[in-house]
């Protein structure tokens, strides 16, 4: 991922992480590839309700932690939320407490 064009933002709330979310919606077209890279509790999963919100889902948006991913029919494609395998295991560790950060 390293070679992959990054993008660094701050955003104040909950408020303006879902309003970036729905903004980036409009833009996307699949196929396509979104690496989100975050702590526990960064606001990965409220950036993708809010992209999710943008393309018209209205349900409850799950974080992926313990699934191995939540998948959300839309109208112009189905869009697939997961956290990557190998960090998977390690946010388990985190939240159990078997895992120094």
């Amino acid at each position: 991922m390293s070679d992959l064009p990054s993008i660094s933002r701050f955003l104040a709330d909950e408020a303006a992480t879902l309003d970036l979310g729905e903004a980036w919606s409009s833009r996307l077209n699949a196929p396509l590839v979104i690496y989100l890279k975050g702590d526990l509790g960064a606001g990965k999963t409220t950036l993708t309700r809010g992209i999710l919100r943008g393309l018209g889902h209205r349900g409850p948006v799950k974080s992926p932690t313990y699934a191995i991913v939540e998948s959300y029919p839309l109208k112009p494609f189905t869009l697939h939320h997961y956290v990557k395998h190998q960090r998977r295991n390690q946010l388990r560790r985190q939240i159990l407490g078997t895992n120094p950060k």
